[in-house]
């Protein structure tokens, strides 16, 4: 995913859909391997430095993206989530690099949510680069069901509040039917 830590090695994330236990709502687990610590082959993720797991609303993590540095810090950022936060809402966890590499205990621990409204939201997302330019990059979050409708998060927003419904994107694209 790369360099996640600022060390100058590559890191390694691996996402489990559904773990075996180890989280309380057992529906994911994120787990971080710093590049420093990846020293021999075959890697397994229970060696991995550590991890982070879902909470009781949040559904299977079902997509990982890494953002390129949203929040000004100097490293990337990871953009985790899945369409069945709340029952079938949806959401997108972005979890800052630092924050990430201090081994946050779950999702709830994530800098930023981004709540859905159904529609899938959350199936996919990505890094939208520099779209204001301010420096930092945008978030964009998809619900591709109905009118298939992405959402554009803008990294200058994200100062203000924590929580983001889909409602309150900076810019909302629908797709053609």
């Amino acid at each position: 995913v790369g360099d996640l830590d600022g060390d100058g090695f590559d890191d390694l994330i691996v996402l489990q859909e559904a773990d075996d236990g180890l989280t309380l709502a057992g529906d994911g687990l994120l787990s971080v391997g710093l590049g420093s610590s990846l020293t021999s082959t075959p890697i397994v993720s229970s060696a991995l430095d550590f991890s982070l797991g879902t909470t009781v609303d949040s559904g299977p993590m079902e997509t990982l993206v890494v953002v390129s540095d949203a929040d000004g810090d100097g490293l990337d950022d990871v953009l985790v989530g899945g369409t069945e936060f709340l029952g079938g809402d949806g959401a997108a966890w972005l979890i800052t690099g630092s924050d990430l590499v201090a081994a946050q205990a779950n999702l709830n621990d994530a800098s930023w949510l981004f709540w859905g409204d159904g529609g899938e939201f959350g199936t996919a997302f990505q890094d939208a680069g520099d779209l204001d330019g301010d420096g930092l990059s945008e978030v964009l979050v998809s619900a591709p069901n109905g009118s298939g409708l992405v959402y554009v998060f803008s990294s200058a927003s994200l100062a203000i509040d924590e929580v983001w419904v889909a409602d309150d994107a900076d810019a909302v694209v629908m797709g053609g039917q």
